[in-house]
This record gives structure tokens, sequence and C-alpha cells, in this order.
């Protein structure tokens, strides 16, 4: 009896967790991450992606499969590339990429930015502490306007 108690225990308490490829399981960054739960793993294969991705506080790692030099998330001058914003932790980690081309998230009159602009180009990171490891970000603009 006690063996049958120790076995149902485990099976309760293991936790299964994913992992999603883009594009082969998802086509965009962005639709993998709306599909992920906490724990899973979002595997980014070569190549350059149009979009900017938000975590939605979710606990997901998301990587390049290759590494930043041929893995490219580009935002095309649009917003943020990566947006954290959600009471991200370390546990939503960010690893391999080049971030490209962001032009920044509009804010007003925060604690740290008096006034009204645009802040965080590559990556806009608010009230979160994410992982962020291995990236390249280069030519991102922000500021007044």
């Amino acid at each position: 009896m006690i063996l049958g108690s120790v076995f149902f225990f485990f099976i309760v308490s293991s936790s299964w967790t994913a992992v999603w490829y883009v594009p082969d399981n998802y086509t965009t960054i962005q639709d993998a991450i709306d599909a992920a739960s906490n724990g899973d793993r979002i595997v980014v294969r070569p190549g350059t992606y149009l979009e900017g991705i938000d975590f939605l506080g979710k606990g997901i790692t998301v990587q390049s499969e290759s590494g930043p030099e041929v893995t490219t998330i580009d935002r095309n001058h649009g917003e943020s590339v990566v947006l954290f914003s959600s009471g991200e932790g370390p546990d939503s980690v960010l690893d391999g990429f080049t971030l490209t081309r962001g032009g920044g998230t509009y804010v007003q009159y925060s604690q740290w930015f008096v006034g009204e602009g645009y802040v965080g180009g590559g990556i806009y990171c608010w009230a979160s502490s994410p992982t962020i490891v291995n990236n390249i970000i280069t030519e991102n603009v922000a500021g007044k306007g």
C-alpha cells in the first residue's frame, strides 16, 4: 500500500513541459509564446523573424537553435523588439538572438522617465527581472517624440 501511495504522489507531482519549434510548430515566435505554458521551451530555427515579441508574464525559455549570428528578430522600425512588462522573473529566458530595428515603447510620466517618449528600442523591461543571455542588440532607437 505504501508503494502505491508513493507512485501516485510521483505521478501527481511531476510537471510536464513542452518544447515548441519555430517555424515547425508555429509560424511566428509570438504564436509559440501565446500557446506556451510556464516551464515550456521555444526553440527558434535560424532565420530572420519580422516581428516583436511579448513574454506575457510567462516563465518560459525562448532560445535560438544556432545563436545570434544566424537568428534575428527584426521589428522593422516598429515598437520594442522584445517586451518584458508583465512581471516576468528569472524563469523568463531570452537566449541567443540578434534584436534589431526596434523603435521603442511609448511611455508617459513613469518613475524613471520624466515626460513622454519611446524607451527600450531593443528590449523594454518594466517591473520585471528576466534572464537575458547571449544576445546581440543592435540598430535600435528610442527617445522623445
